[in-house]
């Protein structure tokens, strides 16, 4: 819950946003300021309680008596404040309670000064009741007298605090016997303290309001009150201390971190810093951080443990591993000891440290009657890196009569001219793969499959014998020859 009075009135913190990027994820950042918009949840509180002051009987009218203080810690919408003393306040609205007194007395609502109105010869002491209204509405109420011993009485509040605890037993003195009942006046408006009417014995009501880290003392007006003849009163000033107890965990600025380190670098390397802030006061001198799951191989280290900066404890390898997920607790020095945790995703970004393999020697087949253009096959090189891409080519002098083609970023070999099987039935191509920095070489042996695409041929055109007459039949005129370039 927001208090802009007791805790803060702004927070300023910084934004991250980081694309998509699998790898070398960009970001930027950016300062958000909150303001926190006042809402009027504070009463007015005088500087003192109650004013005393004196003046002659025969004073005229128009003396100034005092000049009344009130303290508002809300913001005035109004802009309006008001000087006394040195000191600037808010405006605040001031008046008698009590309106019987206005024909001896006048308070200026809005300068708190107090003047005589008339005559005075018939008072010996005059209790006025005040009241403080400030701009937006919200009042607060001020009241012979009865001494008591001590004037300002000051009490730790360690240990449980537990409802009904007795904190501190106040007492009173009067000038003649009479019944002294005891009441808190101001500074308990959160009813967290009570006080036994008749003993004076002050006791935890509700523990839910002494916080030490909302507020470190109650400053509390303790008024007695005689029931005799004539009613006296006395104040006393009653300040309770709070003793803090280490009751809140550390708090981490943030419950989800990324960072990225590049792979490679030196044992070391910075990665990244967690931050964890602790409300309480005993026991808070010291943080230590210690990261407790997801750090795989000891990868990395919080050095040293009270700075919460994370840096790498190994040569990070991306190929053995992209991603670390860590949980980190922040311990606090306290008793008991409390932790808080967060987690740290650090990716590892890729560097171009590894040569791309090809594939074992391999040997394909394409019929010569294939046309311009025929996709051969697909050679592709693994490379475990990510970037970049890789680029393929042919090796000098590795594609004869520039018959092949090949797709720089797929590997794909096509047909870039006619085959003839009868010419030439195989061919050695030489391919590499880049990656910019590293070359792998490999080699493809293409087979040129036949096509019956040539005529027999006669070894003599034409063929001319002679023979002669009345021979016998089954006579061996000549023999013919014929020969197919084709192998089918």
């Amino acid at each position: 819950m927001f208090d802009r009075e007791r805790k803060k009135s702004s927070y300023v913190f910084e934004v991250r946003a980081t694309d998509g990027g699998r790898y070398d994820a960009r970001s930027e950042k950016t300062v958000v300021q909150v303001t926190i918009a006042d809402v009027n949840d504070n009463r007015p509180v005088f500087s003192q309680y109650p004013f005393v002051t004196s003046v002659s009987a025969h004073a005229a009218p128009g003396t100034q008596l005092i000049q009344l203080e009130a303290r508002d810690d809300d913001e005035d919408p109004t802009g309006k404040f008001f000087t006394a003393v040195g000191k600037k306040f808010r405006a605040n609205i001031f008046s008698f309670s009590s309106p019987y007194l206005n024909d001896r007395f006048h308070l200026d609502s809005e300068t708190g000064i107090v003047t005589v109105a008339g005559s005075l010869l018939a008072d010996a002491g005059v209790r006025l009741p005040l009241r403080g209204r400030d701009s937006r509405g919200r009042r607060l109420f001020l009241q012979q007298t009865v001494a008591f011993p001590k004037r300002h009485l000051h009490r730790g509040c360690p240990g449980e605090l537990t409802p009904g605890k007795e904190i501190v037993q106040v007492k009173a003195i009067p000038s003649s016997p009479s019944l002294i009942t005891y009441s808190i006046k101001s500074g308990n408006e959160e009813s967290a303290l009570d006080i036994d009417p008749r003993t004076g014995i002050v006791t935890i009501r509700n523990s839910g309001h002494l916080d030490y880290e909302v507020t470190r003392q109650i400053r509390m007006l303790v008024v007695a009150h005689s029931d005799g003849r004539l009613p006296l009163h006395g104040y006393a000033t009653l300040i309770v201390r709070l003793v803090d107890q280490n009751d809140n965990s550390p708090s981490f600025s943030q419950e989800h971190y990324v960072s990225s380190v590049w792979e490679g670098n030196n044992k070391g390397t910075f990665v990244t810093q967690v931050t964890a802030s602790d409300d309480d006061q005993n026991g808070t001198g010291v943080i230590v951080y210690h990261i407790v799951e997801g750090n795989h191989d000891n990868a990395f280290i919080i050095d040293p443990p009270f700075s919460g900066i994370v840096k790498t404890n190994i040569v990070l390898d991306r190929e053995i591993r992209d991603t670390y997920h860590l949980t980190i607790i922040a311990t606090d020095d306290g008793t008991p000891q409390l932790t808080g945790t967060c987690t740290l995703r650090v990716s590892i970004v890729d560097v171009n440290d590894n040569q791309p393999v090809f594939p074992p020697h391999s040997v394909v087949s394409i019929s010569e009657g294939a046309e311009v253009g025929t996709v051969i096959t697909t050679i592709t090189a693994n490379d475990v890196d990510t970037n970049p891409a890789l680029i393929y080519g042919f090796a000098e002098g590795g594609n004869p009569s520039s018959l092949f083609s090949i797709d720089r970023f797929s590997g794909r070999i096509t047909l870039a001219h006619p085959l003839d099987h009868e010419k030439r039935n195989k061919y050695l191509i030489q391919i590499y793969a880049s990656d910019s920095a590293h070359l792998a070489r490999t080699s493809l042996t293409v087979r040129v499959t036949d096509v019956n695409d040539n005529p027999p041929i006669f070894s003599e055109q034409p063929y001319q014998v002679k023979v002669p007459e009345l021979v016998d039949p089954g006579y061996r005129v000549i023999t013919v020859n014929a020969t197919d370039l084709d192998s089918e």
